[in-house]
């Protein structure tokens, strides 16, 4: 079969499953073996049924990475500006089965990413940071940020933080202070401040290495 008589065979089709009427991962069939008069469209998932000796997951080896027979992972993933890894997990986590994607679950999908905030979806915002969206959940309930409204630049800038970086920091933010049960100490002799575990009270201070004069500030 050459590359020209599987285009025209794929143009003619509209590139369009002859079975199911699928516009993804499509391919030419031979209905008669070495003939290219007799070749048809197929989608990955039907192709695959006619040729039940080859190891399905070789006609899904394209560009596009496939899930569901009549649209594909990708598809999903460029319409919302997320990796595609990122649909498969949340139709994983949502029990959503392979073969076709119904109008329903594509939905949920759509509606599992655009949750959290009103400005931004957490899987958005986790994309940018560069951090996990478990991640981010787990921090915005330690950093006390309020879900399901506007999050500020302030806040998604605290988000990039993690607990020990706001506890090395000489000033964290007031309010996180009890939050992350951080305590703040300072040396009388060298006046140095730094940041420390509550209950935890240092031994020296970590400057001039004296242990008489060390005082925990109140913020």
């Amino acid at each position: 079969m050459s590359n020209n008589a599987s285009t025209i065979a794929k143009s003619n089709a509209h590139y369009t499953c002859i079975e199911c009427g699928a516009t993804e991962l499509i391919s030419a069939h031979h209905k008669v073996p070495g003939d290219d008069s007799t070749l048809v469209c197929l989608c990955a998932e039907c192709h695959s049924k006619k040729h039940p000796d080859v190891p399905k997951l070789l006609f899904f080896c394209g560009r596009v990475q496939p899930y569901w027979s009549n649209k594909s992972a990708s598809t999903l993933a460029k319409a919302n500006g997320v990796h595609p890894r990122t649909i498969i997990r949340i139709a994983h986590r949502l029990n959503i089965p392979k073969g076709t994607l119904t109008a329903n679950d594509e939905k949920r999908i759509l509606n599992a990413m655009n949750a959290t905030w009103s400005n931004i979806s957490i899987i958005k915002l986790a994309g940018q940071i560069g951090i996990h969206n478990s991640t981010i959940i787990r921090r915005a309930k330690a950093y006390g940020i309020p879900f399901n409204q506007s999050i500020s630049q302030e806040h998604i800038d605290l988000l990039k933080l993690s607990p020990s970086d706001l506890r090395n920091i000489n000033k964290p933010p007031p309010h996180l202070v009890a939050t992350l049960r951080i305590r703040i100490w300072r040396c009388t002799a060298c006046n140095h401040q730094w940041a420390g575990r509550k209950g935890r009270r240092p031994s020296a201070c970590p400057k001039c290495k004296k242990y008489l004069y060390i005082e925990e500030v109140m913020w």
